[in-house]
């Protein structure tokens, strides 16, 4: 009795049947792999205090901000010019993204820094009628400071205490294990506020 045996084409077929169905756990795998769209926002900025005497009123505020996956880096100032206006206890809405990618890295990290402008307001319209006020009384020093080229309202700046101040920084690196750190935060540090959202899509 002649045996059956599988015909040359039922074999041709089971073998592109599995092959096909390799292919498609083979690209279905990759998407799986494939890490998500990230977005990060900042909703709010404020402070406790705003490093500001009294008589000088709101602080002038601003951010650095930098955001890395290890493969792209964002850096920002916020606002990207002047600054934000806050008294104690003040905060803003900003709600500005600061950094997206259509397929973030194997980590997120953040790094944001705040500083209180000394330097801007009417500051420097009292330095400099300081500094006028200084050569009226000592012609000298109008003179030598024109030959040295040396600002003197800069000097009374400095002396006066003029430099920025800092107001709070804030830092951390999120994974996938923590899914990059999806979701909408709060976090505080000496005189800084900070709201911020990081989205997935």
């Amino acid at each position: 009795m002649k045996e059956k045996g599988v015909s040359p084409t039922t074999v041709i077929v089971i073998i592109i049947i599995i092959a096909a169905i390799g292919a498609g756990g083979y690209f279905l795998l990759l998407k799986e792999e494939r890490n998500p769209r990230v977005t990060v926002t900042i909703n709010k900025v404020g402070v406790f205090d705003d490093c500001d005497p009294l008589i000088r009123g709101a602080g002038e505020i601003y951010l650095y901000i930098v955001i890395t996956d290890g493969n792209v880096t964002r850096e920002r100032r916020l606002p990207s010019t002047k600054y934000f206006e806050l008294d104690d206890d003040e905060s803003v809405d900003v709600g500005t993204s600061v950094f997206s990618v259509s397929e973030v890295g194997d980590y997120l990290s953040m790094f944001v820094i705040a500083y209180e402008s000394d330097g801007e307001g009417f500051e420097p319209f009292v330095q400099e009628a300081l500094a006028g006020a200084f050569v009226a009384w000592c012609p000298e020093v109008g003179l030598l400071s024109t030959i040295f080229q040396v600002d003197l309202a800069q000097i009374i700046g400095s002396l006066l205490g003029s430099e920025d101040d800092l107001v709070g920084c804030y830092e951390y690196t999120w994974y996938k294990a923590n899914s990059w750190g999806t979701g909408t935060h709060y976090e505080e540090d000496q005189n800084l506020r900070l709201w911020f959202t990081i989205a997935q899509q």
